[in-house]
């Protein structure tokens, strides 16, 4: 009979999803470049994504009483083919296709910042409310996007990408890094620009030249001072001047024109001499080339594109960018008009290049720096004492990093758990955490950052389930079946054999009376209301063996990951394996009362006839190994905190039914509510099953289930 009453293990839970696509090829670089969505801090609503436009239109929040409108936006996240990475738009063009060829043609004719856009990153918002991203695919092939921002109670200017406003607002406050913008940015008060150039034209203007803040202008031979007027003049974008220099009447002497930057703060002497040219005087020159350009402290020489006119200087430290000492060398007659001893790049700036006829040329100047050497990491931690590991997850751009110990002793308070030996890569700081403090380290987020990048860690400590190598296991404390002493290993519905040099546990579908039973493993107690064996053996008493088992043992931990080692012989049938944790105001469930609340927190689920998940794609699933040398496939599960996933296998169980089936008065009611994911969890079910859906009498007899090497990862 002991051999029937092993049949009663029900997988109960759902695995997360973890993306696995098909956007790259096996041998070479990917060339998917599709952009399926794209969330900000700042958005209300979803976004309207158009494949078919390349155009995704974004609604926000209304601004704070704080701001006239939002100065810019932080990417959330963004979801995209696999391995492609999204830029900024940097480049100049007069219009935005309807047609795709049009679209792919403009994609590789328009430059971007190099750094790719990440989580985090911040979009500057142009008068416009339109900003260009470019979404690059492994193998570089370019697609662009128009993203349109509309701002509650904002209204947009009109826009041409050619315009000084285009460029200059698709940029992020780092420039070509295209990360978190520096703090100063972060704050709820607009940034305003501390620009302060001047360039003047006379009319009858023969020659010009600019040397620091002194502007010389050279009259035709036959012109008379007295007579000089200005015909045109300009300043930087916002600033103001003084005096208007088409007010000022005598040129004879040298004058004074202050330039005000937007900020209005930052203000700039520019001083004007004018004088007439000689009759015999060399011709005014056309040149205005960039003959050369360079950083201080530079790390590899500058990119200069002389056909899209823009240059991009390579920096050791991010924090360089802010402060750049330039050296430029342009055509010798030519001028140019950019302060180059302490250039702010964190977003890209214009210099002008002034030939000695007055003719310009643009040029645009953005900085990028090596990542690997300064962003923000910690580097080493101690939890409890011992060394944590250190990782990362996702592509670049869309990285998260976690820091966790996973040997703990079983049922250690996690809330009060001491963090040593912290180490920092260069100029890093770390908020809300110090060493030698003790924090709840089921779960804590912390942020590093350097000043100008911020990067999240979440850091968490956990313990294993006793025995869960399987090379014995307790009977009693954790682990359970329906042999009332798993120890001896008297039914064959579950038994230690031999894998490889170490062992494992082996659970096997049976039949007694007629009926199935089901091998089975799990974290629960069997029969805890002494239901007497007539009435176990009654299906009509019991119609789902579950309410015979109470599942669920007491445990605090927030784990990200369930991997095993198993291998499965199911003759057709299918096995289930899962993980639930749950959130309880009570303890066992055999004891339940009426106000009591089960919920659910988090969960992972595998269902399937064989290892390799019948060949089917499972994005439940982070990895599926090929069997080993014993037979034994490595199998890891991403534990998702929150609702299951549709289609899931636990909306085909009872994991939330309250209500129970059989009328006997001893029936356990293990059923659960959905909770959030964000409860403290009080209990986790752990089951093995090698019929799925024993508890329903189902399943084939010989159907042989073994596991090993279970391991929960923090």
């Amino acid at each position: 009979m002991k051999q029937l009453i092993s049949l009663f293990a029900l997988a109960l839970t759902v695995l997360s999803f973890v993306a696995c696509t098909a956007d790259y090829d096996e041998f070479e670089a990917s060339h998917y470049k599709v952009l399926k969505n794209i969330t900000f801090e700042e958005q209300d609503g979803e976004a309207s994504v158009s494949e078919e436009t390349h155009i995704i239109k974004v609604t926000t929040v209304a601004p704070p009483e704080s701001l006239e409108t939002w100065d810019s936006l932080t990417i959330e996240s963004f979801s995209a083919s696999n391995l492609a990475t999204l830029h900024l738009v940097d480049g100049k063009f007069k219009e935005f296709p309807s047609d795709s060829a049009a679209l792919d043609s403009l994609a590789e004719e328009v430059s971007y910042v190099k750094k790719s856009l990440k989580s985090g990153s911040k979009i500057r918002v142009p008068k416009s409310q339109v900003v260009y991203l470019m979404l690059v695919a492994e193998n570089g092939d370019p697609a662009i996007w128009k993203l349109e921002i509309e701002i509650p109670g904002v209204e947009k200017e009109e826009y041409s990408s050619d315009s000084k406003d285009a460029k200059s607002s698709s940029s992020v406050k780092d420039g070509a890094s295209s990360s978190s913008s520096a703090k100063a940015e972060s704050s709820s008060s607009k940034a305003l620009k501390t620009d302060t150039d001047l360039q003047l034209t006379f009319k009858n203007q023969f020659k010009v030249a600019r040397s620091g803040d002194t502007i010389s202008i050279k009259l035709a031979s036959d012109q008379k001072i007295e007579d000089a007027e200005v015909e045109s003049f300009k300043i930087s974008d916002g600033a103001s001047v003084s005096p208007d220099p088409k007010d000022v009447k005598d040129w004879s002497k040298a004058q004074e024109i202050v330039v005000t930057a937007e900020d209005g703060k930052t203000k700039q002497t520019w001083v004007v001499i004018l004088d007439v040219a000689a009759e015999d005087e060399k011709p005014a020159s056309t040149e205005k080339d960039l003959v050369s350009i360079s950083a201080k402290n530079e790390i590899a020489p500058a990119n200069i594109d002389s056909k899209k006119n823009t240059v991009v200087v390579h920096l050791q430290k991010e924090k360089e960018i802010a402060s750049v000492e330039l050296t430029i060398k342009v055509s010798e007659s030519a001028s140019q008009n950019l302060k180059a001893e302490a250039l702010d790049l964190r977003e890209p700036v214009t210099m002008t290049i002034m030939a000695e006829d007055g003719s310009t040329v643009e040029w645009t100047i953005s900085a990028d720096f090596e990542e690997a050497a300064v962003a923000p990491r910690i580097t080493a931690m101690k939890i409890a004492g011992n060394d944590a590991v250190i990782e990362s997850e996702g592509e670049e751009g869309s990285e998260k990093f976690f820091i966790h110990y996973d040997n703990l002793d079983f049922l250690t308070d996690l809330t009060n758990l001491e963090v040593s030996g912290i180490e920092l890569s260069e100029d890093a700081f770390v908020e809300d955490l110090e060493d030698g403090e003790k924090y709840d380290l089921s779960f804590k987020k912390v942020k590093v950052s350097n000043g100008f990048v911020d990067q999240e860690y979440e850091i968490r400590a956990g313990y294993q389930l006793p025995n869960s190598d399987f090379s014995a296991i307790s009977y009693g404390d954790v682990w359970h079946n329906a042999n009332q002493d798993f120890t001896i290993y008297k039914v064959t519905s579950a038994t230690l054999v031999s894998i490889g040099k170490g062992k494992g546990v082996q659970l096997k579908t049976g039949s007694a009376a007629g009926k199935i039973a089901s091998g089975s493993l799990y974290t629960a107690d069997f029969n805890p209301k002494n239901v007497g064996i007539t009435s176990l053996a009654k299906t009509s008493d019991w119609p789902d063996g579950n309410e015979l088992v109470d599942f669920g043992k007491k445990f605090n931990a927030r784990p990200r990951y369930l991997e095993f080692l198993a291998s499965y012989d199911g003759k057709k049938d299918s096995c289930d394996i899962y993980l639930v944790l749950e959130n309880r105001t009570g303890d066992k469930n055999s004891e339940r009362i009426s106000s009591d609340v089960n919920k659910l927190v988090a969960s992972a689920w595998y269902r399937s006839t064989s290892m390799n998940n019948d060949g089917r794609p499972n994005p439940d699933v982070v990895s599926i190994s090929e069997p080993d040398a014993n037979g034994m496939t490595r199998i890891r599960m991403k534990i998702n905190y929150g609702e299951p996933l549709e289609n899931s296998p636990i909306y085909n169980s009872s994991a939330f039914e309250t209500t129970v089936q059989s009328k006997t008065g001893k029936a356990i009611n293990n059923g659960m509510i959905q909770g959030t994911g964000d409860e403290p969890v009080t209990h986790i079910r752990m089951v093995y099953a090698s019929s799925g859906d024993g508890q329903h009498y189902n399943g084939i007899s010989g159907a042989t289930l073994i596991v090993d090497e279970m391991r929960l990862i923090y």
